[in-house]
C-alpha cells in the first residue's frame, strides 16, 4: 500500500532479501545458489529474446578487462 508507493525499492529489496534468507535456511545455501543461477540464465535468455542485451553487454564488459 502506502509504504510501497513512498519507498518502492526499499520494499522490493527487503522482500527479495527476506525470501532469499528463507530459501537459504529452508533448502540450504548451495541449492539456493543453483536456483539463483538458473533464474539469472532465464533472465539473460529472456532479455535476448526481447532484443535487450543489457545483461549480455554487462557480462562482456566484465570479461573484457
Amino acid at each position: 500500500g502506502d509504504v510501497y508507493k513512498r519507498q518502492p525499492h526499499a520494499t522490493l529489496y527487503g522482500i527479495m532479501v527476506f525470501v532469499l534468507a528463507v530459501l537459504i535456511l529452508v533448502i540450504g545455501l548451495w541449492d539456493t545458489i543453483v536456483i539463483a543461477v538458473f533464474v539469472g540464465v532465464g533472465v539473460v535468455i529472456g532479455q535476448m529474446r526481447d532484443g535487450d542485451n543489457a545483461a549480455v553487454n554487462f557480462i562482456r564488459r566484465l570479461f573484457d578487462k
